[in-house]
């Protein structure tokens, strides 16, 4: 089996980090709605649900942000030849 670089398994981490994000960011969207009724989003949860899924959430989406955007700069400064 053939390894592969360092910069394949970046793109692997990016890419998944990129779709987990996404993920957490329209949940706590939806919490978000939940907790204010709006758009019938407090059908789906009960204000207290969505206020406990928005809490717990932040950490997580600040861990994310941080893993996507480091990868990414990264890999855009190896890409412009900043890094070797």
């Amino acid at each position: 089996m053939a390894r592969h670089s360092v910069q394949w398994y970046l793109c692997k981490v990016l890419r998944i980090s990129g779709y987990v994000f996404f993920l957490v960011v329209v949940l706590m969207i939806m919490s978000g709605l939940a907790m204010t009724g709006r758009y019938g989003f407090g059908k789906v949860f009960s204000a207290n649900m969505g206020w406990k899924i928005h809490s717990t959430l932040k950490w997580p989406v600040i861990g994310l942000v941080l893993i996507h955007s480091i990868v990414a700069w990264y890999l855009s400064f190896r890409r412009w030849g900043w890094v070797r």
